[in-house]
């Protein structure tokens, strides 16, 4: 998913297993959102917009920050968890 819209945090590549691989990236911040939600489409709708606000400026001191991958999921029921990888220097 890298494209012009979105930078991709550093990696090195410990690892590779069949079609996964294992990945050590480079120091960064990760911001975090929970929501509840009973189903996976409305905790992306949820969770997504707050980061995507964040990350647009709508922080302190109103910095925009690079659309990054990657963005992580974490999904139990009913509490959902959306990460996105920020550079250090966020």
């Amino acid at each position: 998913m890298d494209d012009a819209m979105t930078e991709t945090l550093a990696y090195d590549v410990v690892e590779i297993v069949d079609a996964i691989e294992l990945r050590a990236y480079a120091p960064s911040v990760v911001a975090e959102v929970s929501v509840e939600a009973s189903d996976h489409q409305s905790a992306a709708n949820q969770g997504f917009r707050p980061l995507a606000r964040y990350i647009f400026g709508n922080n302190l001191p109103r910095d925009k920050i690079a659309m990054t991958t990657p963005v992580m999921a974490d999904v139990p029921v009913p509490l959902r968890r959306w990460e996105v990888l920020l550079p250090l220097s966020a």
